[in-house]
């Protein structure tokens, strides 16, 4: 819980058998040292991040917590890793607390990342549009309420999309059935709360702005609206 990314780990372990024949030597143990990072390996998305509290040996501790999903494709994976590694290169971090998790995230958003990186983690745009076509698909954010009341084709939804000044096509909303909706992963940029207030007053009135944004203030995007 208190680890430092410094640490290590000193252990005494008996050699293998592959190097007792290979050195033609007898059964010995030898000292091992390691870095006691024990850093998630970002294989999945994490979701739902988090401070856990944990009792251990008498004692509480707050911890890092998250769930995770699986990643669209091996590019996500990719970028995940050259972030990671670019966040480590000059002083090497632990992530402990959802503060430090944070920090990593902000470090995806700066660009500081190789161009073939940054433009696959795409822009806020791209990223509204992602969000609002698999809060359709899946009925969220307001559109089961707007679903309820009317049908709405997908060239619709792509037509209101495109009023609205986000760009949009039929297989963008094909790749998003695959996925489930996450509230809170667009960015609060002018230019999003712009397209989702516009959304909402021309097209879906029940649109639930607030269920993309990360926790932006009522006031917040009607002064950006007007």
């Amino acid at each position: 819980f208190n680890r430092t990314p410094d640490q290590k780990l000193v252990y005494t372990v008996g050699i293998g058998i592959k190097d007792m024949v290979r050195h033609d030597t007898d059964f010995v143990s030898r000292s091992v040292e390691k870095y006691l990072r024990m850093e998630f390996d970002w294989k999945r998305r994490p979701i739902d991040v988090r401070d856990e509290q944990v009792d251990f040996a008498g004692k509480t501790y707050r911890h890092l917590s998250f769930d995770t999903v699986p990643l669209e494709e091996v590019g996500e994976f990719d970028a995940y890793r050259e972030a990671w590694d670019g966040f480590n290169k000059k002083t090497k971090r632990c992530l402990r607390t959802v503060s430090e998790f944070e920090g990593f995230t902000e470090y995806m958003e700066t660009k500081k990342l190789p161009p073939d990186i940054s433009a696959y983690m795409g822009t806020p745009t791209k990223r509204l549009r992602r969000d609002l076509c698999r809060a359709f698909k899946n009925r969220e954010a307001g559109f089961e309420s707007v679903l309820s009341k009317r049908r709405v084709t997908h060239q619709e939804f792509c037509d209101a999309l495109s009023d609205c000044g986000l760009g949009c096509k039929i297989t963008d909303l094909d790749n998003a059935k695959r996925y489930p909706f996450e509230p809170h992963h667009s960015a609060a940029t002018d230019e999003v709360i712009t397209i989702l207030q516009k959304l909402k007053d021309r097209h879906f009135p029940e649109l639930d702005i607030g269920a993309f944004l990360p926790e932006v203030d009522d006031t917040v995007v009607e002064q950006v609206a007007a």
